[in-house]
Formats: structure tokens, sequence, C-alpha cells
């Protein structure tokens, strides 16, 4: 008689029955990991719907970034990148807005030359009419100083605009120093405020330049000064000479500028002044690079403000 199979098939039943249900376990576990894992990364791929607004032209909406995982680096780089472009349009804006005005003003410069001709003309018959010694008479020199000084700016602007380059000499750089200051006093005096003029260097400033150039960087910076400062102010401007540099600092007690501010001033057409073109520091700078040397602005506000420009120097005259 066969011996009862139940004793020799329950074991494997029962290990039947076990394995179902631990699988039945892992695929419960398998599906909520899943389920989980697939609503993680599709949060994490929303918060990539920034990048439509960037497709459509709009780069002010930033990618949210949180999270150590390839998707936050993904965002990371996707703002750095959207940064990126912001300033490069930006600078591109900047930079065909400067040609447009250089090229209106190379155009304009022709007609305001001619005017200036004939107002020199008139000056100078003036001056040949008014007796020696006469009170009106430093006041038509100067004024054919000054129309002498913008005809000579304007044919520099000219010949840079036909050239690319402005014509270059060996000049020492005190009397342009002495030359701009003589143009702004009046400025400064009509604003009730003094200007100190630098004492000439212990040695000749020598430098490679443009001196119309030169002293229209140097008048800027005075004018500048002249704008800042309210009655009773004070502003010095100074000339050192060092082993490889020449070093001229325009100083003044105005108002200082905001520390928001100070970054921007460079930037051409940034200006806090009502009517304020915002080229007077930029052009000032370009004509300092334009000759090898730098320009610096510190200021603090309520106190003053100090700027530096430096020039290579250049070797004395054999």
């Amino acid at each position: 008689m066969a011996a009862p199979l139940g004793s020799y098939v329950e074991p494997f039943e029962r290990a039947a029955r076990t394995g179902a249900i631990a699988l039945a376990v892992v695929a419960m576990l398998a599906l909520v990991l899943s389920a989980w894992l697939t609503t993680r990364l599709t949060a994490s791929l929303e918060r990539l719907a920034g990048a439509d607004a960037v497709a459509r032209g709009d780069l002010d909406p930033r990618v949210d970034g949180h999270g150590a995982g390839e998707v936050g680096r993904l965002a990371a780089a996707f703002n750095s990148m959207t940064e990126s472009l912001r300033r490069t349009l930006t600078e591109l804006t900047k930079r065909q807005a400067l040609a447009a005005v250089g090229e209106y003003a190379a155009s304009l410069a022709h007609e305001v030359r001619n005017g200036l001709t004939a107002v020199r003309v008139d000056l100078q018959h003036a001056q040949e009419k008014t007796a020696k010694g006469a009170p009106g008479g430093p006041l038509i020199a100067r004024a054919l100083e000054n129309v002498k000084r913008l005809d000579g700016t304007v044919s520099s602007s000219l010949r840079a605009a036909r050239s690319g380059r402005s014509p270059r000499r060996r000049l020492d750089l005190g009397p342009t120093v002495g030359a701009a200051a003589q143009s702004a006093e009046s400025t400064f005096t009509e604003q009730g405020a003094t200007l100190t003029p630098s004492t000439a260097p212990s040695t000749p400033a020598w430098v490679l330049g443009d001196a119309i150039g030169l002293q229209q960087l140097l008048l800027n910076l005075l004018l500048n000064s002249a704008q800042a400062v309210g009655p009773g102010g004070r502003a010095t401007i100074t000339v050192d000479v060092d082993a490889s540099d020449v070093r001229v600092v325009v100083t003044d007690t105005g108002g200082g500028i905001a520390p928001e501010d100070l970054e921007h001033v460079l930037d051409p057409f940034f200006s806090t002044k009502v009517g304020g073109t915002g080229l007077g520091l930029p052009i000032a700078r370009q004509i300092a690079a334009a000759h090898g040397g730098s320009l610096r602005i510190e200021s603090v506000a309520g106190e003053g403000t100090r700027v530096e420009v430096r020039l290579p120097l250049a070797a004395a005259p054999s």
C-alpha cells in the first residue's frame, strides 16, 4: 500500500505559499518605489519649466536649482547660461547704442566745426578792436582759447573717426593739467566753489599722447567735481611722477556717490544728474585706456570723491 504523500508535499506547498507572498510584497514595494521615483523625477523636471519662458525670449525667470542631484546641477548650469546671455545682450545693446552715437557725432562734428570757425573769427575781430588793458580783454582771450580747444577736440575726433587713431607725441602733462584747470575755473566760480590747481611736479611728467584728448579727459573730471560740490566746496588736482607712471588725482568735497551707483558710473549713458548725458566719465576712461592708462574712482557718500588717472611714463627727450 502506497504511503500517503501529504507529509511530503506539505513542505513544498508551504514554501510555495511563502514565496508567493514574498513575491507579492516585493512587487508591491517595487510599485511603490517606482511611483515615488516617478513623482520625484517629474517634480524635478517641472522646476525646469522656466526654460519655456527663456525660449520665448524672456530672460528674467530663473529655474529652481535647489538640490544636489543631476537635475539640480542642470538647473544651476541653465541659470548661469541665462545670466551670461543676459549680460552679453546688455553689452551688445550698449555697444550698438554707442556705435549709433559715434556715427551721429562724426556727422555732427563737421557742422560744429564750421560754427566754431565763425565764432573764432568774430572773437578775433573783437580782440583786435579791444584796447590793451581793457576789462574785457582777458574774457575774450579765454573765450578764444576755449574755442580753439573745442575746435581741436572736434578735429581730433574727426581724425579718430576716419583712421581709428589719435595723433600722439611726447609731451609734459603738467601744462595740459594747468590748461584743463584754467578751463574749469569759471565753472567752479559759478558754483561758488574753489579749485586748487596742482603745483608743478619736481620732474617733468612726460607721456606719449594727444594733448587735446588728455586735456578733455581732465576737464571732464574737473567739471564733474564742479557740479558735485556746492557753495564753499573745494576740489584739488595734483600730478605725481613715479618710476613707471604719471598719476593725476582729482579730489572734491562734494556729496560723493552712493555705493549702488558707484559700480555703474563708468557705464555709458548712466547718470544720477538731471539732464546728464552719462558720457563724461566713460569718455574719460576711454581716453585714458587709449593712452595705455587707467581710471579709478573712489567715493564715500556724504564725504566726497577721488578720481585717479594713471598714464605710462615716457622717456625724457634726449
